[in-house]
């Protein structure tokens, strides 16, 4: 027996794949379900229900957005109606705070932006 240092070569081999989405590409799915059977169909599944879920959460903020919307109108809307009753009354001076309250509440309400 020689008792030379022996060299081994190992040689590894790794990928990674990038794609955008819930489902892999149609050839990596193939390769999940070849692997795991069983595996595409819970797949496809794990996507339906996140896309549902997303749905839901998106419909509940728009309705969060449009009920702001709406509150700052009708509170705009009333502190225009009050300045406009000052202005009648004579009352110009007093009718300035109402209508910059309502100019502001009405802004505020389309340019805030959600954080």
């Amino acid at each position: 027996m020689d008792n030379k240092d022996e060299r081994k070569l190992v040689v590894t081999e790794q990928y990674a794949i990038e794609y955008g989405g819930p489902l892999p590409p149609a050839a990596e799915y193939e390769r999940y379900e070849r692997a795991f059977p069983g595996t595409a169909e819970s797949m496809l599944k794990m996507a339906e229900v996140e896309a549902e879920h997303r749905r839901k959460l998106e419909n509940k903020e728009l309705d969060v957005v449009i009920r702001g919307q709406t509150f700052a109108f009708i509170i705009g809307l009333t502190a225009l109606g009050a300045a406009a009753l000052c202005a009648f009354l004579n009352q110009a001076v007093v009718a300035i705070v109402p209508a910059i309250l309502g100019c502001v509440s009405l802004a505020s309400a389309f340019l805030v932006k959600k954080k």
